[in-house]
């Protein structure tokens, strides 16, 4: 039994109201959600060209590494990188493919790196070798390898020294070995080539406004600081809020596992009182 008057069209799903017909379904770099998916399902798209995951190799490097469940004996430690990079990279959506430890050793270096090329990864990625050290030979060895790699020092704390360019054609990114420099660095130069390679959007962190809860000292220096960050929204609705956990030397990770965001600061801060404005990269808003 009716009760009212039904108005004329109601209650109809119309032919096309998705998708009209010739309409675009998907622009390209769409990320294939399980929604997108559904939507190529429902036009009868049983196939649609997309980028291929990007495979990154990654070695630590150094004579002092030992496997993370070893005990430690006097001048050793675990090799966290490779642990915290290929999860970063897992995170971001390509795929780690981990590789041995290079040992401080310019012949071991060299048959490392050239049975990683023999792999046919789509990016190459060490730790460590890269500084001013006298085993440091991950950088000559590359710079012998590959006629267009660069030996930088970037001005940036932590990850002042980077090597990049290309070995066997593929791409090769040289991170420092301290771990929290290793993993700023990513962020700042191999996250940015992995989103090309995939086409995505999304490969230079969203940059946001907020305020130091506490103030903080640092020392004067001529690089650019990051300082790794934890943010909060404000709950009153103005800028976010950031605290800085412990922990922030370059070879330090107690700091960065409870971070969410990257702090900049400029080389002529030295006194950052509570309140003060700063402006942070996000380490969570991507399209992963």
């Amino acid at each position: 039994t009716f009760t009212q008057e039904a108005p004329r069209g109601a209650h109809i799903r119309k032919k096309g109201e998705d998708v009209e017909e010739g309409g675009e379904v998907l622009t390209t770099g769409s990320k294939l959600t399980p929604a997108a998916i559904g939507l190529l399902a429902s036009v009868g798209a049983t196939e649609v060209s997309v980028f291929k995951k990007p495979v990154v190799a990654v070695h630590s490097s150094g004579n002092e590494l030992v496997p993370v469940g070893s005990s430690l004996e006097p001048g050793k430690i675990r090799n966290s990188n490779l642990y915290s990079l290929c999860s970063r990279i897992e995170r971001w959506g390509a795929t780690a493919l981990p590789r041995p430890v290079l040992m401080d050793d310019l012949d071991s270096i060299r048959t490392g790196l050239l049975e990683t090329i023999a792999q046919k990864p789509d990016v190459i990625l060490t730790t460590g070798g890269i500084s001013a050290g006298d085993l440091d030979f991950i950088r000559d060895v590359a710079k012998e390898m590959g006629e267009d790699v660069e030996i930088r020092k970037v001005a940036m704390k932590p990850g002042k020294p980077l090597v990049d360019g290309t070995l066997g054609g593929i791409p090769f990114f040289g991170l420092p070995g301290n771990p929290a420099a290793c993993l700023v660095s990513f962020e700042m130069f191999v996250r940015p080539a992995l989103a090309v390679l995939e086409g995505r959007q999304d490969g230079i962190p969203p940059q946001r406004n907020g305020v130091l809860k506490e103030g903080c000292r640092l020392p004067a220096g001529q690089r650019l600081r990051w300082l790794r960050g934890r943010v909060q929204p404000d709950p009153s609705g103005g800028l976010d809020k950031i605290e800085l956990p412990g922990g922030q030397g370059s070879h330090l990770l107690t700091g960065f596992a409870t971070a969410n965001c990257l702090v900049q600061v400029p080389a002529s801060e030295t006194d950052l009182a509570p309140g003060s404005p700063v402006t942070y990269w996000s380490l969570t808003e991507e399209d992963a």
